[in-house]
């Protein structure tokens, strides 16, 4: 499963590797609004901070997917960090 954390941990492994001649720009849908293909949230929705819910309705099959998904490693994160 493809979840939005993945582009970080790239990065991360490129900065690892010690190659200084590699850049990493993690932008997640930043590209797709700027060329059309997804819009971007209202402004109101925006500045509730809920344009993740705006975005889930618009693509609910893979927005739906990849929140579940997140959710679960948040709360397996929390778990651990009570221990």
């Amino acid at each position: 499963m493809v979840r939005s954390p993945q582009q970080e941990f790239f990065a991360n492994k490129l900065k690892v590797t010690g190659l200084k001649r590699w850049v990493a720009l993690c932008v997640g849908a930043s590209i797709k609004f700027i060329v059309g293909v997804e819009r971007r949230a209202p402004l109101w929705i925006q500045h509730l901070h809920l344009e993740w819910f705006y975005l889930m309705l618009q693509n609910p099959l893979r927005s739906v997917k990849r929140y579940a998904g997140n959710a679960c490693d948040l709360l397996r994160i929390y778990y651990h960090l009570r221990r």
